[in-house]
């Protein structure tokens, strides 16, 4: 039998093999700092969320997705959307949550609402280099900026 006093009862312990940094474990969630999400880059989710959705309802063009997305994603919307359907109604986005798994990515997703259905909505941003188009003679500069390099539709 092993007697404790009530200081140990009350304070659970922390193995000495679990190196801790930050915040502690033992703090309680409402306690912890919040991740400080940019909310630039929370803007341009939404946005890029809302001109996905418009360009799969035929509603904008997909090349309008060119400052906010990288090539391939252009192409994967535009092979992707079928001829227009007159019956089908205007998808409406209802919430977008960020996660920062890195500092240079952010993952976006949410969901949306078509008529009486409520569907799934996710991508990923990134910083990517982007090559800039040369101004008045000077050479070409590559400039890192947030890009929309995923997106999948449920």
């Amino acid at each position: 039998m092993t007697i404790r006093t009530l200081a140990e009862v009350q304070t659970p312990r922390v193995s000495a093999r679990v190196p801790v940094t930050g915040v502690s474990a033992l703090t309680p969630m409402r306690q912890r700092p919040r991740d400080d999400v940019d909310p630039a880059v929370r803007e341009l989710g939404m946005r890029a969320m809302h001109l996905v959705l418009e360009v799969v309802d035929r509603r904008r063009p997909p090349a309008q997705l060119a400052p906010i997305a990288v090539p391939h994603i252009i192409d994967q919307l535009r092979a992707s959307v079928g001829p227009r359907a007159t019956s089908r109604t205007a998808a409406t986005l209802r919430r977008v949550h960020v996660q920062w798994p890195r500092p240079d990515a952010a993952e976006i997703f949410g969901t949306y609402q078509r008529g009486d259905r409520v569907q799934a909505i996710a991508g990923r941003i990134e910083r990517v280099p982007v090559r800039l188009p040369t101004v008045d003679g000077r050479p070409r500069r590559t400039e890192l900026r947030w890009q929309l390099v995923a997106v999948n539709l449920g």
